[in-house]
């Protein structure tokens, strides 16, 4: 199967933790979004296939700053589960 690379906006949920578990025992690319991250450090690598980024999606600057960066990061975006 081959790798991709996943976005789940509400990833600290208790569905997106368990989302976020199975896709990366498939060794997928994970952006994990959420509002409960430090706004400080978006963006930031946890292991090998995880990443974790700000995001509150009520907020328009927010979306915006989570989209550019993403763009820089991961060029192609197979699949996005808001959860």
């Amino acid at each position: 199967m081959r790798k991709k690379n996943i976005v789940i906006i509400g990833s600290e949920g208790s569905l997106g933790k368990d989302l976020k578990k199975i896709l990366l025992s498939n060794h997928n690319t994970i952006v994990c979004a959420d509002k409960s991250f430090s706004k400080k450090n978006n963006f930031v690598k946890k292991s090998k296939y995880l990443y974790e980024h700000y995001l509150d999606v009520k907020n328009k600057n927010s979306i915006k700053n989570f989209h550019k960066t993403l763009r820089k990061k991961i060029k192609k975006i197979n699949g996005i589960i808001y959860s």
